[in-house]
């Protein structure tokens, strides 16, 4: 376990945030290191006399920035350093345009998809398009285009894959 405890007198709103942002610089700064066990979620919590809850948003907030790794079982970890930067969106493979449209489509997935995020999409004959998580749940999801797709490349995209266009 490492000997870097954060400073409760410094969190400000949203504290998970901040707390985050702490941890962070720690990385930064060397104070912690990258194999370094980070205190579990009600240790911290109790520490910081702040929410379980808030301890485990920050560390979400970690998890996603890419700097820890939780482990079930064993403890939360400062992860390596990556050698290049995540895209802004999801490179799987795993997810599946089920339905589409002009304005956007139905896909099915196994990724973590939620309302409101932003994701981008490769379809063929189009390219990479951009579009926002309208609604998800475990293996659907729809999502609305960022911009409508040019009419002439939808229809030669449906042509493709054996479809017919209703006007």
């Amino acid at each position: 376990m490492t000997k870097w405890h954060p400073d409760a007198s410094a969190l400000s709103r949203p504290v998970y945030l901040s707390l985050a942002d702490q941890v962070q610089r720690a990385i930064t700064q060397g104070q912690l290191a990258v194999g370094d066990q980070l205190p579990t979620h009600r240790q911290l919590a109790d520490e910081l006399g702040i929410s379980v809850q808030t301890v485990s948003r920050a560390y979400e907030e970690l998890i996603r920035r890419g700097l820890i790794s939780g482990e079930t079982g064993r403890g939360t970890f400062i992860r390596a350093a990556q050698t290049e930067v995540d895209p802004p969106y999801i490179p799987q493979r795993t997810d599946e345009v089920i339905d589409l449209s002009i304005h956007g489509a139905r896909l099915s997935t196994y990724s973590a998809l939620r309302k409101g995020m932003s994701i981008w999409l490769t379809l063929p004959e189009v390219g990479p398009v951009g579009a926002e998580v309208m609604w998800a749940d475990d293996f659907a999801a729809g999502c609305r285009f960022d911009a409508p797709l040019d009419p002439a490349a939808f229809e030669q995209l449906l042509r493709r894959e054996g479809h017919v266009a209703a006007h």
